[in-house]
């Protein structure tokens, strides 16, 4: 609908069907007298219809008389008639009314709220937060102030340095921004370098400090590696930390008992629902739609009614009942044995971080009938340099220095 048949329905108009030897005179005599008439579509010689607007059609009488058409109305439109059949039905214009103006308060408040997936901090922590800063479902669209908002949210999170609300139609979008992590700054207090494990050193990068161990040699955890006091005949005696990598040919150990049966919980295929429309905050649930169950989990998705960006506080909450069974399965010992290799592989390489496993070999006992005890006995290689004050005791060889 065009901007100028807008304004012709709100203003009213009548379609005409006019009858008569001299209609083109008709029609020049409605355009000098400035009568709007639209939309002249003939139908024989001596018969047109036509629109005319509400002021127009009350000057046709001129027109008429001077060349003998008469006119006969087809058809009333626009606003001052619908008005006119809407005068008696006063339940119909009540609810139109309250239409609108429950539309107008719809419109006017946020109803959906999202944020910035983007960064490490959880979703729910920053809606919480926003909530906080007097942004939630409900909220009038013209008390949210950014600025107040992005400062309440700073206040609130140490971890952002920049958040800003944007509003969309009666819906939120929070963008944040994570503050950027400080560079490590390497430490300076004085300290020597001491081993984290026993073993055979297989090579050496000292960085600052004096050596006490070479490149083949044995050493005991605990052993003091490099020297964080250096003498010097120039200088004389100084502190430094004591930096260093060194690398060793180590044996690592772990063990663990593993159970040879457990509970496991499965689902059997039966499934009930149930939806929930949810007005606001006031959730009105259907019945149970199939069985229900003793043991079961849920599955539950929730879809927010709006139009493009306008958002309404009506959601429908689709609940999806599972059932289970829990069973006690017993597993073939070398099935276990598979599974307790994986395991403690893995938790050895966690603890030896950037270190590798050379040899391994594997021990298994059987204490009782419900358990398996796995033991992995492993030769690895491994960074075994740790920083100790120096203020410390620090053995050398059984010495203290």
């Amino acid at each position: 609908m065009t901007i100028l048949n807008m304004l012709n329905f709100a203003r009213g108009y009548v379609t005409v069907k006019a009858t008569g030897e001299h209609l083109e005179r008709f029609i020049n005599i409605c355009t000098s007298e400035n009568i709007n008439i639209w939309n002249v579509r003939a139908h024989g010689r001596c018969t047109f219809t036509a629109c005319v607007s509400v002021k127009g059609f009350f000057r046709l009488k001129n027109p008429c008389r001077k060349t003998g058409t008469k006119i006969h109305i087809l058809s009333r439109k626009g606003m001052p008639f619908l008005s006119l059949r809407l005068r008696r039905r006063l339940g119909l214009l009540l609810g139109f009314a309250l239409f609108l103006i429950v539309s107008c308060w719809l419109f006017s408040h946020i109803w959906y709220i999202d944020v910035d997936s983007s960064t490490s901090i959880p979703r729910e922590e920053l809606i919480r937060q926003l909530e906080l800063a007097g942004v939630s479902e409900g909220t009038p669209i013209r008390q949210i102030d950014p600025n107040k908002v992005q400062a309440s949210m700073l206040n609130l999170n140490p971890r952002l340095v920049w958040a800003w609300p944007h509003v969309h139609g009666n819906s939120v979008y929070l963008e944040v921004r994570e503050k950027v992590s400080v560079p490590e700054i390497l430490p300076t207090n004085p300290c020597n370098i001491v081993a984290s494990h026993s073993g055979l050193i297989t090579s050496m990068l000292v960085k600052e400090g004096r050596h006490l161990v070479t490149e083949d040699m044995y050493v005991s955890k605990g052993q003091l590696l490099v020297g964080g006091i250096m003498d010097s005949v120039a200088v004389g005696v100084r502190f430094v930390h004591a930096d260093a990598e060194i690398w060793a040919t180590t044996e690592e150990s772990v063990s663990e008992d593993f159970p040879l049966s457990e509970n496991e919980t499965t689902r059997t295929g039966n499934r009930s629902l149930r939806y929930t429309l949810k007005f606001g905050q006031f959730p009105v649930s259907t019945p149970l739609i199939g069985k229900s169950f003793a043991a079961y989990e849920t599955e539950e998705t929730e879809s927010v009614f709006h139009i493009g960006s306008v958002y309404f506080p009506i959601s429908l909450i689709k609940t999806e009942y599972m059932e289970t069974i829990t069973e006690t399965v017993v597993y073939p010992q070398e099935t276990v044995e598979e599974k307790a290799q994986q395991y403690l592989e893995n938790l050895l390489q966690n603890s030896l971080g950037n270190g590798i496993i050379l040899e391994k070999r594997f021990i298994a006992e059987k204490p009782d009938d419900k358990t398996i005890r796995l033991t992995l006995f492993a030769t690895c290689s491994r960074q075994i340099a740790v920083p100790q004050p120096i203020e410390e005791e620090i053995n050398i060889g059984g010495e203290t220095d």
